[in-house]
């Protein structure tokens, strides 16, 4: 099922010199391609480039490890429901030009029974002190706005300052960007897989 498209996204021929300018800096991916959310998002082109700016930084120069910045990312899509970050992060071949834009694939850190865990409503399994206190700060801050201390202590048992204000950075940004990508309604390609979850009307498609 494809998502209504509640914010168009446009094509090449209809940007105008400032959306030229803002593509540039979003090309990304072996063939450099911009990324198909950005294509909703150049509607504003000054805010794309300072949008790609900032995601550039906090995803790719983040301080934690790809396992654990994967974990974090795929129970995010999961808890926002977004099935384009989801679904696109393991259909697509060459990843760089879909979320969580970590040049990579969760097949790559993660087990696909790991993966079949996160997507579930409790994700229950064979976890880490430490990745379960992971998983809780992504519900945290998506249920009560932030992590809480019990969680927090955990975390910094494994987490050195500069990680932890790393993590806490990542799940802002992709809180934000999922919950814009949901309600604009950008959509998955026809042929996609269906997320592993009930739909609700959030502008995501099913």
């Amino acid at each position: 099922m494809v998502a209504v498209q509640r914010i168009s996204q446009l094509d090449p021929s209809e940007f105008t010199g400032a959306m030229q300018a803002a593509e540039k800096i979003t090309k990304v991916g072996r063939d450099g391609r911009m990324q198909r959310h950005y294509a909703t998002f150049i509607h504003n082109p000054y805010f794309l480039e300072r949008w790609a700016r900032m995601a550039g930084t906090v995803v790719l120069r983040n301080a934690l490890s790809n396992r654990e910045k994967m974990l974090v990312v795929m129970r995010l899509a999961r808890v926002m429901r977004c099935a384009y970050a989801w679904t696109q992060r393991q259909a697509e071949k060459d990843p760089s030009v879909y979320l969580p834009d970590l040049h990579t694939k969760p097949q790559d850190h993660l087990s696909q029974e790991e993966i079949e865990v996160l997507a579930r409503e409790s994700p229950i399994g064979a976890w880490s002190r430490h990745e379960s206190a992971l998983l809780a700060a992504v519900h945290e801050s998506w249920e009560q706005g932030g992590i809480s201390s019990s969680t927090w202590s955990i975390l910094q048992e494994s987490l050195n300052e500069t990680q932890m204000y790393d993590l806490v950075m990542l799940i802002g940004y992709y809180l934000m960007t999922m919950s814009m990508i949901n309600s604009m309604g950008v959509p998955n390609l026809p042929d996609d897989p269906a997320a592993p979850w009930a739909p609700i009307d959030n502008g995501s498609p099913a």
